[in-house]
């Protein structure tokens, strides 16, 4: 048996940090810690797994596999984990971001691509000094909000997106989603859920929502798509001096339970990888949790069912409060006005990823990504500019989904959207029956952009999503069953004038009549 944690959070003092409310400076090219195609990327390990009882006794192994092509997203931040002497880290991929990154987010590509950027957060040195410029605070959150937009711009294509955080993390993502995403409907449909730990997440007293975030609610069942997951752990009284689980006002702090969204209580699974952490100041706060967990030859170990898990609201604080089940082991705290922070990312990871792979299921059911993404690839292997007739159908709903624009443009996949402004087509669009009465909608496409018709007739740019459009618009969709056609000029067809369907779990169907000329 060996001493280790379940799970490795941001350092000591982190409920110190405050980041500005500012505008953030200019920040530089984003560095990817994590990111589909990286060589040696540290999130996306072997995900085979060895179940272990409480006590320690092997069960079994699960062998894993990742998908190819997992249908969401998942865009990380990870806590204070940086030593460098200075109060800023650096630029820079050191072995501490690369384990922390292995240890909090790895675990969810079994169900979404993940995208971790490195960003110039406060050291552990500099986390609890008071004397830190607020330009250097600043810098966090301006590198993070740059990975976000570049991410969304190049890498997006209509997923749907996870945030998770911890610690530091979440604090930055906290202020991401008040300004970039909870303000604009756009961007709440694109978001599956937020998984903000350790980072005191507040809500207006008796409520899901009013205090960090407006619109973007609490988590209270893994059907509720756009919501938020936020704890912070402890184990035993919550002691006066606490840095979690306190705010002042009409506010109170936010703690759903992974193991029951809906309230009460359920059972925890924790995950961690067998591989240790990197030498450092975490790695040596490991041992002081007092977790016993054998060794296993593959990369995870999982202990379903070993602790019990509640919020509570006793001594005036809002945590998570477990207990050991089964012969688990008791944890200590480090420090214990801390509780628990430093085993959230991991003492819940089986419930979050579980969770996470409900509401990804859930999300392409409610937005098609799922059957849109097939049809896309399965176009895009031909390398060409799209001639044809593609039609996005749904016989219950009143909006369209449109194809992603950038597959009529693989030459430039990492364009940016015009701002709308630009002149109009000189081609106006049609409306037109279709299929069995149903008003129809056809752009004409004879540039190369691939974007502006949408965008200047309703379409979210984020969504690819067309509005129901008002009495006398070029692009009507008041029809029982509305649909999109595009239609590009090109030389040779792919078929013949024959059409093939893929029907889509979400209830879309997607034709296609297309021809294509050499790139």
């Amino acid at each position: 048996m060996m001493m280790r944690s379940f799970g490795i959070g941001a350092a000591l003092a982190v409920g110190v940090l405050v980041l500005g409310a500012g505008s953030a400076s200019a920040a530089p090219k984003t560095l990817w810690l994590c990111k589909p195609g990286l060589k040696d990327n540290p999130c996306e390990p072997s995900l085979n797994t060895t179940i272990f009882s409480p006590i320690g006794a092997k069960l079994r192994v699960e062998l894993i596999r990742r998908p190819r092509s997992p249908s969401v997203d998942c865009f990380y931040v990870y806590p204070t984990v940086s030593d460098e002497p200075g109060l800023q880290a650096p630029l820079r991929i050191d072995p501490e971001q690369r384990s922390i990154a292995l240890y909090q987010a790895a675990r969810y590509s079994r169900y979404c691509r993940v995208f971790a950027p490195i960003y110039r957060q406060l050291t552990l040195a500099g986390i609890g000094n008071p004397s830190v410029p607020a330009d250097i605070r600043e810098t966090a959150y301006a590198d993070v909000r740059a990975a976000w937009r570049t991410y969304l711009r190049r890498h997006n294509k209509g997923r749907g997106v996870v945030l998770i955080g911890h610690s530091q993390g979440t604090f930055v993502l906290r202020r991401l989603v008040a300004e970039e995403i909870d303000p604009k409907p756009a961007m709440r449909r694109k978001l599956v859920s937020a998984l903000l730990l350790g980072g005191d997440i507040t809500v207006r007293k008796g409520s899901d929502a009013g205090g960090d975030f407006k619109r973007v609610k609490a988590c209270r069942s893994n059907r509720q798509l756009g919501c938020v997951v936020a704890f912070s752990t402890f184990e035993g009284p919550v002691p006066p001096d606490s840095v979690f689980g306190r705010t002042a006002g009409d506010r109170e702090v936010l703690c759903t339970n992974p193991a029951a969204l809906g309230g009460g209580s359920g059972r925890l699974d924790p995950v961690q990888p067998t591989e240790p952490f990197a030498p450092g100041t975490i790695a040596s706060l490991i041992a002081f949790v007092g977790v016993p967990v054998p060794p296993a030859s593959t990369a995870w170990e999982e202990i379903p069912g070993a602790y019990r898990a509640h919020c509570s609201s006793a001594d005036d604080a809002n945590v998570l409060q477990i207990t050991p089940l089964a012969g688990a082991p008791q944890l200590r705290p480090i420090p214990p006005n801390f509780g628990l922070h430093l085993v959230d990312g991991n003492i819940a990871l089986g419930n979050l990823e579980q969770l996470v792979g409900s509401q990804a299921r859930r999300w392409v059911r409610r937005y098609g990504w799922g059957s849109v993404g097939r049809a896309e690839r399965r176009l895009a292997r031909l390398r060409a500019p799209l001639r044809g007739d593609i039609e996005l159908s749904h016989p219950q709903r009143r909006d369209v989904e449109l194809l992603d624009p950038q597959l009529l443009d693989h030459g430039a996949p990492d364009r940016e959207p015009p701002d709308g402004n630009g002149p109009e087509r000189k081609r106006p669009a049609r409306e037109g029956a279709h299929r069995g009465g149903g008003a129809g909608l056809r752009a004409d496409r004879r540039d190369r952009t691939g974007f502006g018709a949408e965008q200047r007739h309703g379409t979210d740019p984020a969504t690819h999503r067309h509005a129901p459009s008002k009495a006398g618009s070029r692009f009507s969709t008041n029809a029982a069953t509305p649909s999109w056609k595009s239609r590009v000029r090109a030389r040779a067809c792919w078929s013949s004038a024959s059409r093939s369907s893929w029907p889509s779990r979400s209830g879309y169907s997607i034709r296609l009549r297309a021809c294509f000329e050499d790139a």
